[in-house]
């Protein structure tokens, strides 16, 4: 006998997802240079890092980044702290998410020969991130705001940093 919760997983949530993916186009889909360095595996890594913030600390420590004084009591939560790597490789999840934001005209993605597809928001797309002021939007935005050092950071490199950092725990 099965028996099925009648809620939603918040992780699982549409909108809010949406909306953090809103969020990380809008902070981080640009250096401070203005050139775009926000490509497909860099959002699924600051995806799964916001939703995982204990190890924003260490994955910037992992690539020689300063690390910020992210409150404890919001980084260390069950599911913060319980490694569910396979929302790491879900390109299916992730792909819906930019191809919903897209079909609202809120995503731009541009092919450049030297860097490959790189995201970034419509006009659009950055009043709708604007709007993401209140409540967990404000934690959400300290933790992107975590990541920006990691911008100048290979994807791939990325990816070794938390493997590193997962074979510590």
């Amino acid at each position: 006998m099965s028996f099925n919760l009648p809620y939603i997983a918040i992780d699982e949530d549409l909108y809010l997802n949406t909306a953090i993916m809103t969020l990380i186009l809008n902070k981080l889909s640009r250096n401070t240079n203005g050139n775009l360095k926000l490509d497909f595996p860099k959002i699924q890594v600051f995806m799964f890092l916001i939703k995982h913030p204990s190890h924003i600390n260490a994955i910037l420590e992992a690539t020689g980044k300063k690390s910020p004084d992210l409150k404890q009591y919001s980084t260390y939560t069950m599911d913060s702290l319980a490694i569910n790597v396979d929302e790491l490789f879900n390109i299916k999840k992730t792909k819906f998410l930019l191809r919903k934001l897209a079909d609202l005209n809120l995503l731009c993605a541009v092919n450049d020969p030297k860097n490959g597809l790189s995201f970034h928001l419509t006009e659009d797309g950055v009043k709708l991130a604007n709007e993401f002021t209140e409540a967990h939007f404000e934690s959400v935005s300290i933790y992107i705001e975590a990541l920006i050092p990691l911008l100048s950071i290979a994807s791939s490199k990325l990816h070794s940093a938390l493997n590193s950092i997962f074979k510590d725990k």
